[in-house]
């Protein structure tokens, strides 16, 4: 018997530590997708649902148009990160002022809005890309919002179409100098 009482406390350290560790990004990076085909559980979908058009598939690819101008999406990050690199697919056929990035202040107006550069097209899709540094943006709880804007699609009577958001979160990866101050700024964030 205390052997199975054993076994079973190794087994749920185990997996609590598994756990941890998904969550707890020791290396670099943390990459987020979203595909539109798929609910992701690191980024919400775009809201707010009146200024977009609902989701649509055509040959196992996923996209939704924006009508309206700004739309918001938010990313969970377990933890305070450096810089990010977001990269875009989408259609923007009338070539419209097209910007995004993260919320600065939270719950103020404040945003880091960067032009989307066009680094390559797939037929009549672009793909773009924007960088932000990310060490005066509000990082104190797990949620970090996003703003995409597009303010001249209402009266150009257009739309820009999103099938893709990738989003690569860079920090110091975890060493021995620094393993303690991480996992308190992981614990900062995580009971907030």
């Amino acid at each position: 018997m205390r052997q199975i009482r054993i076994i079973f406390i190794i087994i749920i350290i185990g997996i609590l530590i598994w756990l941890f560790i998904l969550d707890f990004v020791p290396g670099e990076k943390l990459e987020i997708n979203y595909n539109f085909c798929e609910r992701e559980s690191m980024i919400t979908e775009l809201s707010p649902g009146n200024r977009l058009w609902p989701i649509k598939k055509i040959n196992n690819n996923c996209s939704q148009d924006i009508a309206a101008s700004p739309v918001y999406f938010d990313t969970r990050a377990p933890q305070y990160f450096d810089s990010a690199k977001v990269e875009i697919k989408y259609k923007n056929l009338n070539n419209q002022e097209f910007k995004l990035g993260p919320q600065i202040i939270k719950d103020e107006w404040m945003w880091q809005l960067q032009d989307v550069i066009e680094i390559d097209k797939v037929g009549e899709w672009q793909i773009g890309k924007a960088e932000f540094s990310l060490n005066n943006i509000y990082q104190n709880s797990n949620v970090m919002r996003w703003l995409i804007s597009a303010p001249t699609i209402e009266e150009n009577k257009t739309i820009i179409a999103i099938s893709k958001i990738k989003i690569i979160f860079y920090k110091q990866p975890v060493n021995f100098s620094n393993f303690l101050e991480q996992i308190k700024s992981y614990l900062r964030k995580t009971v907030r």
